[in-house]
């Protein structure tokens, strides 16, 4: 699986477009739930970006999150994070088929990135069978990262998480 992994992510930064739209810094307290209790902090850093429903928006989701984490200094998260947001923002462009946005927030030794879409439904794991050609991100998503979830905004629609810890980093 690690070998798969590592040539997905040779082709991913292949495939990136170096051009990605400026980003807004955004530092309102982010709402997250730890151990089942629902908190508010204040990131270190978070920004924002959002995208109409269009295949090639996802390479550019990808250039958003890989460039803020080697902004911020975190480039040992860039692989796992790549193939991270490039999975949830498929799953938007795919099944929700609606215009999308992604956040990237670092706040106590977490680095977070969430994929929101304007359907309601969660994102369910399936079991793919090893000849199917898809049915297999979400269980890359739980691969690659800390922890993922679902949370549903009170304005509509969805967001896709998933942590990646980069405490001392």
């Amino acid at each position: 699986m690690r070998r798969m992994r590592g040539m997905f992510c040779s082709w991913l930064r292949w495939v990136d477009h170096q051009a990605a739209p400026s980003s807004r810094p955004c530092l309102d307290p982010v709402v997250i739930t730890v151990q089942g209790k629902v908190m508010a902090r204040t990131p270190e850093w978070s920004y924002d970006e959002a995208w109409p429903c269009h295949p090639d928006n996802v390479a550019k989701a990808r250039a958003f999150v890989c460039r803020h984490l080697l902004d911020g200094g975190l480039p040992v998260v860039v692989d796992d994070a790549r193939l991270v947001v490039s999975e949830l923002a498929a799953n938007a462009v795919v099944h929700a088929r609606t215009p999308f946005g992604v956040t990237i927030s670092r706040f106590d030794g977490v680095v977070e990135i969430a994929v929101r879409d304007g359907v309601s439904f969660p994102p369910s794991v399936s079991a793919a069978e090893e000849e199917h050609e898809s049915g297999r991100g979400l269980r890359l998503v739980e691969l690659c990262s800390e922890s993922w979830g679902v949370t549903a905004p009170s304005a509509g629609g969805k967001s896709v998480w998933a942590r990646f810890e980069v405490a001392g980093l």
